[in-house]
């Protein structure tokens, strides 16, 4: 019998697959045991979401930097040495037995990745803040409020060429970029084409090349190591994120200030961004390459519960 395609289920189809796939991970176990642990926390934590009684109360943990310290790491050691970081991780997980792994994904990615970027949104432990502290974001109105109007009307162009070459120095050449929508006709072509021989783009690009360099250094490493716990009999949690379109807008975009003052001086700008944003949200964990590892989707609540 073959495999139902995807585009031709339902929705309490898809949702059976995955959870199917999370439960049966094509994973090697460490032991019978640990087999039988894994799906046994697995079937304990979609209980809880359908609103089913579990056999107990299944335990997550949000650690942030915990692991590290517990291991006797500062958060700029765990950004810096992924071996040590992934072993904090993994033994955490030992130690403390959660119903889903705790992951190192949010708080070792090395630090020179971002310097290699110039990552301007956020400071990091050793870059803009001690190397004992968490990251922060540094709050400020990248998006202007006169960029409204663009946002709405195609924000991925927006993002594209006006929002990345303000917060990240590696894509300062997208800023002199047209439209892609030049290449739908041989004359326009080489009026997109030249942007990509500037000076800001070919240094860019040597920069988003050592950050995909770096990056895949320290992936070969705590990959390995989360799967290992999977093996050990830890599900992973969240397989994907995403935001409430005004977190979207009040988080980074606009910024705290930004996004207030808009809702008195321009709401309907942003009801309109919100609006325009919602596909975009549904759309940034559905439309990856490949399919999420659980069914379990990471919707974070900050600026959105104001607003609503």
């Amino acid at each position: 019998m073959t495999e139902k395609a995807w585009a031709a289920m339902t929705a309490e189809e898809r949702l059976a697959w995955r959870i199917d796939r999370w439960r049966n991970a094509d994973v090697k176990f460490a032991s019978p045991e640990a087999e039988a642990e894994y799906r046994a926390r697995v079937d304990r934590v979609v209980a809880a979401i359908e609103l089913r009684k579990p056999d107990r109360v299944p335990v997550r943990l949000n650690t942030g930097f915990w692991p590290a310290k517990s291991a006797g790491l500062t958060p700029y050691e765990a950004m810096n040495d992924a071996k040590r970081g992934a072993k904090a991780w993994k033994d955490f997980n030992l130690k403390f037995q959660p119903d889903v792994s705790v992951d190192p994904l949010h708080n070792t990615v090395p630090g020179s990745m971002f310097e290699a970027l110039d990552y301007k949104l956020y400071a990091w432990p050793g870059h803009g803040v001690a190397k004992e502290a968490s990251y922060q974001y540094n709050e400020k109105e990248w998006m202007l409020p006169e960029d409204y109007d663009h946002l709405i009307s195609d924000p991925t162009d927006y993002l594209m060429r006006v929002y990345l070459p303000r917060t990240v120095g590696a894509f300062a050449g997208f800023g002199g970029l047209s439209s892609l929508l030049d290449f739908i006709e041989l004359p326009f072509v080489f009026g997109q084409v030249g942007g990509w021989g500037s000076p800001d783009m070919a240094a860019g690009l040597k920069r988003l090349t050592k950050a995909a360099e770096l990056f895949g250094e320290w992936a070969e490493v705590i990959f390995p190591s989360m799967g290992e716990v999977m093996g050990l009999g830890f599900p992973p949690y969240a397989g994907s994120a995403t935001k409430a379109p005004f977190d979207i807008l009040g988080d980074t975009l606009r910024g705290t200030r930004g996004v207030v003052v808009d809702l008195y001086r321009c709401p309907e700008k942003v009801l309109a961004a919100c609006d325009r944003l919602v596909q975009l949200a549904v759309d940034w964990p559905l439309k990856r390459p490949g399919h999420p590892a659980t069914p379990v989707c990471f919707i974070p609540l900050h600026k959105g519960a104001m607003a609503s």
